[in-house]
């Protein structure tokens, strides 16, 4: 990237993140490739001229858990479990419906597990029509967003690919698009490596110019939104945790129970010249010297419970679909999974939805057509098993005892999705009621929704 080039501080702040949520989408191939990166050269491994070896053995002893991917395509599972609907009447969107679908699905996809992702709508050159090209959060590199919640600026990184007859392989070259407006037109800017201009264009679709940009950055919450993590960040975060601290787990286990040496009763100068080890023996030079063993104490249980507490938090955080058949969960601990899987995919779909929605509308505003508030687009998301009660949603989570998200939070967002009609204050007494007596929350509260559509 050009030094000319001064990247957005969220660019900034972010891209590590996005590095390694690519990384851990692609598992534990990928996470043990980088090394170092994720898992630091121990500081009581020898350092000497075999410490990649030393390393080597050491990586051997942990693997990055596959929660990540498997809690995406899960979630892309139930998405796609029916098909979404497009309402574009006398529009010739209709005629694109099988591409709008497909991209939906890739931008759902990337909403998932990135948090955000970027749309461009190119106006072709020659009045064929408007394609909708994608670009990922981390090719989004500065922009700005107006009072009106409008993108009034971008730049966004790409490459061009060229075949190179003497490598046998393509080879890119690294450029920048520049989005913006000037003296309130819609302006391209196309730049290399180094930032200086190779071209500037004023797109246009039957001799019309725009007075706005084109370009969507939709994420889980709304339109053109601030950056912020993934919904499965927290998931990669303990897995990495997980790969961690069973690396140093299974090494503690491997030396649990050796022995340290421990001198007594010599001089700093004679130290260097002592040798203790297997198969070693060691002479004292004094009478007053002594040689002791002591048992190493690793911590190793602690590690342990540490381990297995963060993989039931993952495996809960990310609604884990298992299957029955390999597992020992009872069939109530799995529903309860699935359902912290629908509720969070739910809301995400219901904003990718409305956000794809107005990148259609513009679309078509694009186009010339009229009439384009009648457009809408609806991803499938009537899914979710059925629910008596707040109570079945609170022991659902179980990430509220953990203390992942309060129970506020978790009551807005089951609010929000129309799983219950009781304000928070009113649960709140509920709860309060329910502690002193003992009872369950239908016998307070009865007026929670049922009639949710159960299939998938």
């Amino acid at each position: 990237m050009s030094n000319r080039l001064n990247s957005h501080e969220d660019y900034k702040t972010y891209l590590g993140e996005w590095v390694f949520m690519r990384d851990a989408l692609k598992g534990n191939t990928k996470i043990k490739r980088e090394g170092t990166k994720y898992l630091s050269y121990p500081s009581n491994l020898p350092r000497d001229g075999g410490m990649q070896n030393y390393y080597t053995k050491f990586l051997k002893l942990t693997d990055f858990p596959e929660l990540t991917s498997q809690a995406m395509h899960a979630m892309m599972g139930l998405a796609l479990s029916q098909p979404s609907t497009l309402v574009a009447d006398n529009s010739s969107l209709m005629s694109q419906g099988n591409y709008i679908h497909e991209f939906y699905e890739k931008v759902l996809r990337e909403v998932i597990t990135m948090g955000r992702v970027g749309v461009l709508l190119e106006i072709d050159a020659s009045d064929i029509g408007v394609k909708e090209l994608m670009y990922k959060t981390e090719d989004i590199i500065s922009w700005n967003v107006d009072a009106q919640g409008s993108v009034d600026f971008v730049i966004l990184k790409q490459n061009e690919y060229k075949f190179n007859d003497e490598t046998y392989s393509y080879e890119a070259t690294e450029q920048t698009l520049v989005l913006r407006l000037v003296d309130g037109i819609y302006t391209q800017e196309l730049r290399d490596k180094n930032f200086d201009l190779i071209m500037s264009e004023t797109p246009r679709y039957k001799g019309n110019t725009f007075d706005f940009i084109p370009f969507y950055i939709i994420t889980p919450r709304s339109l053109n939104s601030e950056v912020a993590n993934s919904p499965l960040s927290p998931i990669a975060h303990l897995c990495l945790h997980i790969y961690r601290n069973n690396a140093i787990w299974n090494k503690l286990i491997g030396t649990k129970g050796d022995p340290f040496t421990f001198f007594s009763g010599f001089e700093d100068s004679e130290m260097e010249h002592i040798c203790a080890g297997a198969n070693n023996v060691v002479s004292t030079r004094k009478k007053d010297s002594s040689i002791n063993f002591i048992e190493m104490k690793t911590g190793s249980e602690f590690i342990k419970q540490k381990i297995e507490y963060d993989t039931e938090t993952a495996q809960a955080y990310a609604g884990k679909l298992l299957n029955v058949s390999n597992t020992l969960e009872s069939g109530e601990s799995i529903l309860q999974r699935r359902l912290m899987s629908e509720i969070g995919l739910k809301s995400i779909i219901k904003a990718v939805s409305l956000q794809y929605t107005m990148v259609l509308r513009a679309h078509a505003f694009i186009l010339g057509e009229k009439n384009i508030e009648n457009i809408e687009y609806k991803g499938f998301a009537e899914f979710s098993a059925k629910i008596q009660d707040i109570n079945d949603l609170m022991a659902a989570s179980g990430l509220i005892n953990q203390g992942v998200i309060s129970k506020k939070s978790f009551h807005t967002r089951a609010a929000d999705l129309g799983l219950t009609d009781v304000n928070y204050d009113v649960e709140l007494e509920r709860i309060h009621i329910e502690g002193a007596k003992g009872g369950k929350s239908s016998d307070v509260v009865p007026n929670v929704k049922t009639n949710i559509n159960t299939s998938t």
